[in-house]
C-alpha cells in the first residue's frame, strides 16, 4: 500500500510540474507575442491617421466640385489644411522604424497609396517626403523584421 501512495504522489507531482511548466510556458510565448505587436504599435497608429486624412482629403476634394466661388475658397482652404497634416503624418511614419511584418505592410500599402499620383503630379526628388518615405521602408527591410 505503501508502494502505491508513492507511485500516486509521484504521479500527481509530476502532473502539478508539467502543469507548471505549461503556464510559464504560454505566458512566455504570449508576452513575447504581445511585445512583437507592441513593437510598431506608434508606427500602425499613424498609419491609421494617414488613411483617416487620405478619406477626409477625398471626400473634400468631391465636396468642391459644384459649389459657388466663396464655398469653394473655404473648401479650398479645408483641403489644403487636411494635406498638410497627411504630409506631417508621411513625415512621421517616415521618422519611425519598422520592425515587424506589421510595421512594413502598414509602411508600403502607404507608398502605394502615394507614390503613383506623386511621381504623375511632382518632380520628386531625394527630399520628397515620398521618397524619403521609400526610403525609410527601404532601411526598415534592410535591417530585418524581429519576428
Amino acid at each position: 500500500m505503501p508502494k502505491a501512495n508513492a507511485l500516486s504522489s509521484t504521479h500527481r507531482r509530476t502532473l502539478f510540474t508539467s502543469a507548471i511548466a505549461a503556464s510559464i510556458f504560454s505566458m512566455a510565448f504570449t508576452s513575447s507575442a504581445q511585445t512583437a505587436a507592441n513593437k510598431d504599435s506608434k508606427i500602425l497608429f499613424l498609419c491609421e491617421q494617414y488613411w483617416y486624412l487620405d478619406k477626409a482629403l477625398f471626400s473634400a476634394e468631391w465636396e468642391q466640385s459644384g459649389e459657388t466661388a466663396a464655398q469653394e475658397s473655404i473648401i479650398e482652404q479645408k483641403i489644403n489644411d487636411i494635406a498638410n497634416n497627411r504630409y506631417a503624418v508621411i513625415d512621421q511614419i517616415t521618422a519611425c522604424a519598422a520592425s515587424t511584418m506589421a510595421g512594413f505592410q502598414a509602411k508600403a500599402k502607404v507608398i502605394k497609396s502615394i507614390l503613383p499620383g506623386s511621381v504623375d503630379a511632382f518632380n520628386l526628388t531625394n527630399d520628397s517626403e515620398e521618397i524619403r518615405l521609400v526610403m525609410s521602408l527601404m532601411n526598415d527591410l534592410a535591417k530585418g523584421c524581429t519576428v
